[in-house]
């Protein structure tokens, strides 16, 4: 079992990775698309791309006890990317592009 330290290590780690993604990717565009239809697209993307990083990161997964800690940290970030990538695939197909930046 990790040690009090280690944890606190992990958890402030965790919460860098946290803070980083806040940041978040430029915002998406759709011609002709109103503010319903981006929310709703917006919500069925997210709710698709959550359950496919669920299902290729499990959460529960059976980690052994000495590196319990790291692997979960490991499965959170895995899972992070794996969602904001299947979020921007299904987005993506539903033809929503990102917003140039302003000059």
């Amino acid at each position: 079992m990790p040690t009090t330290d280690q944890m606190k290590s992990l958890l402030a780690m965790a919460l860098l990775l946290g803070l980083a993604a806040c940041t978040g990717p430029a915002p998406l565009q759709k011609p002709g698309a109103d503010a319903a239809t981006m929310e709703k697209d917006t919500t069925e993307c997210r709710v698709a791309a959550r359950q496919e990083a669920g299902r290729l990161y499990p959460y529960g997964a059976n980690y052994g006890t000495l590196a319990i800690g790291m692997a979960m940290v490991r499965d959170d970030d895995n899972r992070a990317v794996a969602e904001a990538s299947s979020f921007s695939s299904c987005m993506q197909d539903r033809k929503y592009s990102s917003v140039p930046p302003a000059k």
